[in-house]
């Protein structure tokens, strides 16, 4: 399309290609650029969260284990109970402990029953293993105890001149122990524990004259129970 002029000649048109060719130059080249697409920027790196704190064993426990007590020799099983305080350091460990049956063990004769009662004081080192991140630790451990055992006879027929008599040891007694840890809380921990001890001196078991069997050479525990944490 040819535009005229203002004084009312008609623009020649390659005249009026320049022009529409200058306003098309002029116009691409003060047109403002478009803004670039701007790229999303990356995202950064996660930042490494807190490393959760490394487990690590109770420095101090107090521990509580309903008993069972068999001791080789004709008796039967008894119950007991054991409370112990430890220290434990990251392999190894030292315990202090204190048991005593509740039941006695029992064994019934012709003449009448006999009853046996044991009590021990001891102390223990461990060596501790942790087989994984679950809690979970086994223990073996030596040590000794101090160790008394209680006998009472009674009879069953008194007319017949028969007399209960009573009988005590108090001796030495190495021990051997192993035990499994759980950890449950950060405060509790569920303990499994078996317990040998050798007294040095043994009861002797006697009914009108003659030996119907023995107590304390060996006794053997196994227990149950709870460890809370102190410290």
């Amino acid at each position: 399309e040819v535009f005229s002029v203002a004084n009312g000649r008609s623009m020649d048109p390659r005249t009026a290609v320049l022009h529409a060719s200058e306003l098309l130059r002029w116009h691409l080249h003060y047109q403002t650029p478009a803004a670039p697409r701007a790229e999303p920027a990356p995202l950064p790196p996660p930042k490494p969260g807190p490393e959760p704190p490394a487990a690590r064993r109770a420095e101090l426990q107090l521990g509580l284990l309903p008993l069972a007590l068999y001791a080789p020799g004709g008796m039967q099983l008894g119950l007991g109970a054991q409370l112990e305080l430890s220290k434990s350091w990251r392999f190894f460990g030292l315990r202090a402990l204190g048991a005593s049956s509740l039941v006695p063990n029992r064994m019934s004769i012709p003449e009448g029953q006999l009853e046996a009662r044991a009590t021990w004081v001891g102390l223990s080192g461990a060596f501790s293993w942790e087989p994984g991140e679950h809690g979970t630790s086994l223990e073996t451990g030596l040590g000794g105890a101090l160790f008394t055992s209680a006998l009472r006879g009674s009879v069953s027929n008194a007319s017949a001149g028969n007399t209960g008599k009573d009988d005590r040891v108090l001796t030495f007694a190495p021990l051997v122990e192993l035990r499994a840890e759980q950890r449950i809380t950060r405060g509790f921990t569920l303990l499994l524990a078996s317990q040998c001890l050798l007294p040095l001196e043994a009861l002797r078991l006697h009914a009108l004259e003659r030996q119907v069997g023995r107590y304390g050479r060996q006794v053997l525990t196994l227990g149950l129970g709870l460890q809370l944490t102190l410290l």
